[in-house]
């Protein structure tokens, strides 16, 4: 069976307008909202996801599905709807892949940074079903390489919103010291972009580096992405991407022998509440020379 397109491009969708839009089905008052991956606008994205209306993947006809047909590695962040309670998903390679029996690919699936899933479906299995809790979660992110597709990728959200979290009073003589004040305000249910501090464009390091930028108010975490463009003179097939949650306004890396020696892209995203995400920082590009002696 052919893969019927719909388009190549992210279908905009916005969360201002609550769960009713397309795409939401609300079974009745007391059931859990389905709101379709295809629905969403990601937050960031590398390279270009294909939404189909069909296709059959180990022998199962799904609808609404998204898939990459190219080698080319995908990357796509999406923000977490207000109240999600699972994200619901079957994984396989589609039966109309063009890459002939020995097709394959691979799909990674985090939240907030945190690894969830790793697959690499085959041609011809049957397609793995998955539900991943995200209760409290901020952000999915999804990596895709070679053939992969996603069948029926959709959130289940409770319409009431999430239960508000107890609050701990705060014990007398408490010695804690005070959290620096972001520098960034943020207008009420939007985020600014992070701004970056160090390291600058062009710097080169050799045993550690540290990532330093502007706080964010409202900002619960921060999300650090550090993509390896070109290693020792030679441009990848499929960027190596590094990704990192920390707490703070700063991140260090110690070079270890695994981090290759090469030019990388540094960019920062900030978590917030209820779903929201700020957009990435401006990119840095900065260079690893662990086995240099300049």
């Amino acid at each position: 069976m052919k893969v019927s397109r719909v388009g190549m491009g992210l279908v905009a969708a916005s969360l201002a307008v609550g769960l009713a839009f397309a795409g939401s089905v609300q079974e009745n008052a007391s059931k859990l909202v389905q709101i379709g991956l295809q629905s969403l606008k990601p937050v960031t994205l590398v390279g270009s996801f294909g939404f189909v209306e069909e296709f059959s993947m180990g022998g199962v006809i799904f609808s609404n599905g998204v898939t990459t047909d190219s080698a080319a590695k995908r990357l796509a962040v999406y923000s977490v709807p207000s109240g999600a309670q699972n994200f619901k998903v079957s994984v396989g390679v589609p039966d109309s892949s063009e890459t002939g029996s020995s097709a394959m690919g691979r799909v990674v699936l985090s939240l907030d940074g945190d690894l969830v899933e790793d697959l690499t479906p085959k041609l011809g299995d049957k397609p793995k079903d998955l539900t991943i809790d995200v209760r409290g979660k901020k952000a999915l992110k999804i990596d895709f390489e070679g053939v992969v597709g996603l069948g029926e990728p959709k959130f289940l959200v409770d319409p009431k919103g999430p239960a508000p979290k107890p609050t701990t009073p705060t014990k007398q003589g408490s010695s804690k010291e005070p959290e620096k004040k972001p520098t960034t305000a943020a207008p009420s249910g939007t985020m600014p972009r992070v701004e970056l501090i160090r390291p600058n464009t062009g710097s080169k390091f050799r045993q550690r580096l540290i990532v330093e930028w502007e706080g964010i108010e409202g900002a619960q975490a921060y999300g650090v992405e550090l993509i390896l463009i070109e290693a020792k003179g030679e441009t990848l097939p499929t960027r190596c991407l590094r990704a990192f949650t920390v707490k703070g306004t700063t991140f260090e890396w110690n070079l270890s022998e695994d981090v290759a020696d090469g030019d990388y892209q540094i960019s920062v995203i900030a978590f917030g509440s209820k779903g929201v995400i700020s957009k990435f920082s401006n990119p840095r590009l900065i260079t690893v020379a662990k086995s240099r002696t300049e």
